[in-house]
């Protein structure tokens, strides 16, 4: 596997995994399914701001995953309320190992990019897009 990390600003990470398989069929066009994952620990209200962002964003064809580093704030409660976020409960493992976390869920469930940010970040509404774009 081939990553490619391209640097957006301090928080914010694009990454876009070459297969094998990508090698083997040429001119073929991929999708751009999105995985964002946020790695959080107790700071519910932090996060709060960080999903109504995400989830405001232009670009429409993206999952949320909030890996939860073992918060005892509210976050597990919050995050069991939210329908269409998708969550990993653990111990805390720090901020590497929450991304891990979601760089092994979207390696496993064939996403084509990973946009990574703690869960302080406020990205713009079209942030998502403008990377895509490129």
């Amino acid at each position: 596997m081939l990553f490619v990390i391209l640097q957006v600003i301090d928080v914010y990470y694009l990454i876009f995994i070459l297969t094998d398989n990508l090698y083997k069929v040429k001119n073929s066009i991929m999708s751009d399914k999105v995985l964002n994952v946020i790695v959080t620990y107790n700071r519910l209200d932090d996060l709060k701001v960080c999903v109504h962002n995400v989830k405001a964003q232009t670009y429409r064809d993206i999952d949320i995953l909030v890996v939860n580093n073992g918060s005892t704030d509210g976050t597990t409660e919050f995050l069991a309320e939210q329908k269409d976020i998708k969550v990993i409960n653990q111990d805390n493992l720090g901020g590497a190992g929450g991304f891990y976390a979601g760089m092994k869920f979207m390696i496993d469930n064939g996403y084509d990019w990973l946009w990574m940010m703690d869960d302080d970040g406020i990205p713009d509404s079209k942030q998502l897009e403008t990377m895509i774009s490129f």
